[in-house]
């Protein structure tokens, strides 16, 4: 299903269907956090862990930018709406009730709200050695 996008999309509606992007990432990093976070993640090994998780930030290795795109979509709804990796089920705290996914380089951004201080959410990616595809739902 992470081949069909747009189909996914169409399918879900506007209720479903949150928001997307497509970008080329300099550092191949693409971070998912509260709006008003300030965690790093300089300590992480990005080639030794596919994602980085803290309390109200997470990070995921993607694809750098010479090796092509990489979209980011964000759905509501339940998990199994999504096929892929699993690389992430879990919790994300965010006091402004407001995620931010963007790069690292915050050149491609896409803010969506949420309805608690305390988010789950489950991401799945294409391929975890060369991820192209994020699929983030709520």
């Amino acid at each position: 299903m992470l081949e069909d996008l747009p189909a996914l999309a169409a399918s879900l509606g506007s209720a479903g269907f949150l928001g997307s992007f497509t970008a080329y990432l300099d550092y191949g990093l693409l971070v998912i956090e509260d709006a008003n976070s300030r965690t790093r993640h300089d300590e992480w090994d990005d080639r030794s862990a596919l994602v980085n998780v803290r309390a109200d930030s997470l990070c995921i290795r993607t694809r750098v930018y010479v090796d092509g795109p990489v979209t980011a979509v964000v759905l509501k709804g339940d998990k199994r709406i999504a096929q892929g990796h699993l690389v992430f089920d879990g919790r994300v705290e965010s006091a402004s009730r407001l995620l931010k996914i963007e790069d690292s380089d915050e050149s491609a951004c896409l803010q969506v709200r949420v309805p608690s201080a305390v988010t789950t959410l489950s991401i799945f990616v294409d391929r975890p050695e060369d991820v192209g595809t994020v699929v983030i739902v709520l």
